[in-house]
């Protein structure tokens, strides 16, 4: 059998050594003591069962401009806010007008699969759990891990099908962030939730390299590969992650947050923002999100092999349509 990628474990220590000096910060959202704990964990429930390829999504809200899953985060809060409880008897019979006007101030793509993962999520959860995300927290014994635990029963739900867990993760981390639960096991058991970010930064930055010539073509050229290969570069990316994570001490759900926003922000498809001057400081989610003090330039730059080699630099997330992440 043909070997696709290796990890440069070399490469993950000294990005963790670059990354140790840094903070994850995060702003809670959802601190209202007039919503009930309930609708807010159907919130982030609904809301992660349609966060994947947001690539084309943004909108404005109030007058200010949101991008990607940004935007379908702070629609569905504002729908909250507004009164919408997210019902699962509402939630199966949404129909996609009614659905679409949550969004009706940008652009969302892929509307018809977003709202059947939306509804499927209503009806596991009306059969599963009398439609109660705190039902299905209580059923885990708010384990992450193990037989019946969060991870078991929620893979249940085709939203959260992903063998890799990434929405499983982000949830957990989410709901951990914003102080509505703790899982026992989260520091053991968590990972990194591997998107289409994480994976541009580890093979930019030779964490995960590509052994395969024709497979290399394929991502710099931005043709579609197969499953194996994607799974194979994508399971590849979790591993040097994982070491990461291990190296800084750092929890999963912080690295996951440090690559997201670098790679959302700093390590773009298209002009990355390596060297000053950076052109989306303005717009930027990782110096938001983390203590990082930039000075224009990518925290990653001394330690990348994209900076230096134009090779790297061709190389992008491999080409896959899935509504995992």
């Amino acid at each position: 059998m043909r070997v696709i990628v290796s990890i440069d474990r070399g490469k993950c220590i000294d990005v963790a050594s670059t990354i140790r000096s840094i903070n994850v910060t995060y702003r809670r959202t959802l601190t209202d003591t007039a919503i009930s704990l309930e609708h807010k964990l159907r919130l982030l429930l609904y809301f992660m069962s349609i966060c994947y390829d947001t690539r084309q999504v943004w909108g404005y809200i109030d007058g200010r401009y949101y991008r990607g899953s940004d935007y379908l985060y702070y629609a569905m809060l504002n729908k909250l806010i507004e009164g919408e409880t997210f019902e699962v008897d509402r939630m199966e019979k949404l129909t996609v007008e009614e659905f679409a006007r949550w969004f009706s101030s940008g652009n969302i793509t892929r509307i018809d699969e977003r709202l059947y993962l939306i509804k499927d999520t209503a009806r596991m959860l009306k059969i599963l759990y009398d439609g109660y995300v705190s039902n299905l927290l209580e059923a885990s014994s708010y384990r992450l891990s193990g037989s019946n635990g969060f991870v078991e029963r929620l893979s249940k739900f085709k939203a959260f099908s992903d063998p890799l867990t990434k929405k499983i993760m982000v949830l957990a981390s989410l709901i951990e962030f914003e102080g509505l639960a703790s899982f026992t096991d989260s520091d053991r058991y968590m990972s990194v939730g591997v998107d289409y970010h994480l994976q541009r930064v580890a093979l930019r930055v030779g964490m995960v390299r590509i052994l395969d010539p024709h497979v290399f073509e394929s991502i710099v050229r931005g043709r579609f590969v197969s499953r194996i290969v994607h799974d194979t570069i994508r399971s590849g990316c979790m591993e040097a992650y994982r070491i990461i994570v291990g190296e800084t001490g750092f929890k999963a759900r912080e690295v996951d947050a440090i690559f997201w926003n670098l790679g959302r922000s700093c390590c773009t498809v298209k002009n990355p923002s390596c060297h000053p001057p950076c052109s989306r400081s303005d717009i930027c989610s990782f110096t938001s999100s983390t203590t990082y003090l930039c000075m224009g330039g990518c925290i990653l730059n001394n330690v990348c092999e994209a900076t230096s080699n134009r090779i790297f630099m061709m190389l992008k997330e491999p080409k896959y349509r899935t509504y995992y992440y």
